[in-house]
């Protein structure tokens, strides 16, 4: 009897569990935590992002970021799909692994995050007041990126 309630109970805390995690990954439900909305980069960083990226990025993805035959869309509605109900901490993982193409390793955990603060800026994500995002993805790992300002959606 008792590994019977106990059982049910596991089922349920599992189920909660993924009814929340899937929750929060759906547009308009309930999000737990920071996302991309909450103003988690400065401008002086964003701009910091920029000039990496002018250096780094719009060789391949345009300088209007919207992408080429070479490589897809960094801004707009393209990323935003793409990365919707990801967090951070995966975007600054892919970031660090795999881009530049051929160069990895050649920008700092603090510049890809300064890039990150760049793309959340030309996504139209709003900038904060002091607040930096860091290079360091467990630091990232709950903030979630959502294509639509979850506190207006409805």
């Amino acid at each position: 009897m008792k590994r019977d309630v106990a059982g049910r109970w596991v089922a349920a805390l599992a189920l909660g569990f993924a009814a929340v995690t899937s929750a929060a990954s759906e547009p308009g439900t309930a999000v737990f935590g920071p996302t991309t909305w909450d103003g988690l980069y400065s401008p002086a960083q964003a701009d910091r992002g920029q000039t990496l990226m002018e250096q780094h990025c719009v060789q391949c993805h345009a300088a209007n970021l919207g992408g080429t035959q070479a490589a897809p869309a960094i801004a707009g509605v393209e990323m935003l799909y793409v990365w919707d109900g990801r967090s951070l901490a995966e975007l600054l993982d892919y970031l660090r692994e795999s881009m530049p193409p051929g160069q990895t390793g050649t920008i700092t955990p603090d510049g890809y995050a300064d890039i990150i603060a760049a793309l959340l800026r030309a996504n139209g994500f709003p900038a904060g007041e002091g607040s930096e995002l860091p290079g360091d993805p467990g630091r990232l790992e709950q903030t979630i990126i959502r294509r639509q300002d979850p506190r207006t959606e409805s």
